[in-house]
């Protein structure tokens, strides 16, 4: 278990005034983009998502 995990989208972010950048040039948006390093899919018991990178 990794513990607490937020999920959100790019649009909600900003909206909410964060700095969304970095983002992977080859980033499918049915991934998730992360802040730490993982390469195997997130399963977080409700929801299970590719990882496009940190």
């Amino acid at each position: 278990m990794v513990g607490p995990v937020w999920v959100s989208t790019v649009e909600r972010l900003e909206e909410a005034g964060f700095d969304v950048s970095n983002l992977p040039n080859a980033w499918n948006t049915d991934q998730a983009v992360l802040t730490w390093n993982r390469t195997d899919p997130l399963n977080l018991g409700w929801l299970m998502v590719g990882v496009a990178g940190k």
